[in-house]
């Protein structure tokens, strides 16, 4: 009897466009089109810009499939008329998980793709941030299906929606301080004008782009839900000439290149976490951690409570990717600020491992947690412990448990509850005994639960360990 060939499966987030879809077919990516799909992307690399944007890393790299590949589609898409194969993204990310300069420089990427494609007589079906991944280091655009031949006349369907994901997360946060990433979890669609419209003063209100694109846009929905009774609705439209879309770009372009945030606030990004050892401490913890990243070789290494890198970019010189993960916007922008164009393997996310990105959207499976993106090949659980054990209450075993699910292999470093920094975590307890159970006999015999191999270090004039821990 012949081995069964796997079939295609259908990639969870990728459904909203009836004329292409996203395919999983024996671990590489394809993209089907339907008639009218292909039609629009003959015409798209017959203009030659989908090579130029591909050429200047705007746009995910692809190749076009045979016969034999589109008839294995058919067996599950019967309309498809052309696939396309693009290459694996080590890690799919999402714009609640990205910091201020991170949503800035994707948007503005998908903004420059729009313009481009303006100029050649095409436009973005939507302007989603999802349509966007970070690949290499650089915010690219991945969506060929949401790219059609403009017709003139029409407006950009997209404005609204780059506007919910890209736009008003950046004013909010620019105008108030207050991080979007919470608001863009809660509400993966975005942050409508209106809502915003309230959040912000009066002068945030008035200034250039804030007016156009959120008080204006603010008054004239609330004019046009009127519409019915005053007849607005029935006024003949003006067509859009494409040369005013291409103002309209270069118009958001110029907004969002001028939004800023202040300075850092958070206590975290001075953090120095050179006062917790001594200096024989500190090279014996990173000679540890490089030993093993170098014997391991890692194609993707997850540093869990990253702070602002420094074993993010050690890993980096052995891993293909390092996703590096911290609860802090403003220390992880940093650490994207420090990384960008020198670790291009090196993905800043914003994720709280005591509440990480959960499945979500339609289904609960239009966006995938944590979990279901890895595993990796390792965690760096460094300097965590304690955080999370005595100042969250979160017990030694649940935390071994939860790094075996996200790796098969961890490093952890074990800081006892009387290390002087672990003291200032527990100093405000009424019972000081509460985190009994938290000891490094408690951590051994979890990790002999979870993996089949550890060994451990002391780290020179401290009283922490570390631990790697092989499955």
């Amino acid at each position: 009897m012949s081995a069964q060939v796997p079939r295609p499966i259908s990639d969870s987030g990728s459904f909203r466009d009836p004329s292409s879809s996203v395919l999983w077919v024996k671990g590489r990516v394809w993209r089907y089109f339907d008639r009218r799909g292909m039609e629009d992307f003959r015409a798209l690399t017959a203009s030659g810009v989908l090579a130029h944007l591909v050429a200047q890393g705007l746009v995910l790299p692809y190749v076009e499939l045979g016969q034999k590949e589109l008839n294995e589609v058919r067996s599950v898409v019967s309309h498809a008329e052309c696939v396309i194969e693009h290459p694996v993204l080590p890690f799919v990310s999402y714009g609640y998980e990205w910091t201020f300069s991170m949503l800035k420089d994707a948007a503005l990427v998908l903004l420059e793709v729009l313009e481009e494609l303006l100029t050649a007589g095409f436009i973005l079906k939507d302007g989603g941030s999802d349509n966007i991944q970070f690949v290499d280091g650089h915010p690219t655009f991945i969506d060929l299906g949401s790219i059609e031949p403009y017709v003139e006349g029409r407006v950009w369907a997209g404005y609204t929606q780059f506007c919910h994901t890209f736009l008003n997360p950046l004013l909010l946060q620019a105008a108030t301080g207050v991080p979007f990433q919470p608001w863009l979890r809660g509400s993966p669609a975005g942050i409508a004008p209106e809502v915003l419209y309230r959040l912000l003063s009066w002068p945030a209100r008035l200034r250039r782009g804030a007016f156009v694109h959120i008080t204006l846009q603010t008054w004239l929905n609330k004019l046009f839900a009127s519409a019915p009774d005053t007849g607005l609705s029935r006024k003949k439209k003006t067509p859009v000439v494409r040369r005013a879309l291409v103002r309209q770009a270069r118009s958001l372009r110029n907004t969002i290149d001028r939004l800023r945030t202040g300075k850092p606030r958070s206590q975290w990004v001075a953090y120095d976490s050179a006062g917790s050892y001594s200096t024989e401490a500190s090279k014996a913890k990173m000679a540890f951690v490089e030993a093993k990243l170098a014997a391991l070789a890692p194609k993707v290494v997850y540093d869990c409570g990253c702070n602002v890198g420094e074993y993010s970019f050690a890993a980096a010189r052995y891993a293909k990717l390092v996703v590096a993960m911290d609860f802090d916007p403003e220390v992880v922008d940093v650490l994207y600020l420090h990384s960008r164009g020198q670790y291009p393997n090196v993905l800043p996310l914003v994720i709280d491992m005591t509440n990480p990105s959960p499945d979500q959207g339609w289904a609960q499976a239009e966006h995938r947690g944590l979990r279901k993106r890895g595993p990796a090949d390792l965690v760096l659980w460094l300097a965590l412990t304690h955080h999370l054990g005595l100042s969250l209450s979160i017990p030694l075993e649940q935390q071994v448990a939860w790094m075996a699910g996200l790796a098969h292999n961890v490093i952890i470093e074990f800081v006892p509850a009387s290390d002087q920094r672990a003291q200032t975590l527990v100093k405000w307890h009424s019972d000081p005994e509460v985190h009994y159970r938290y000891t490094r006999e408690t951590l051994e015999k979890s990790l002999r639960q979870h993996f089949t191999s550890f060994e451990s270090i002391s780290l020179p004039n401290s009283e922490r360990s570390l631990y790697m821990a092989l499955h």
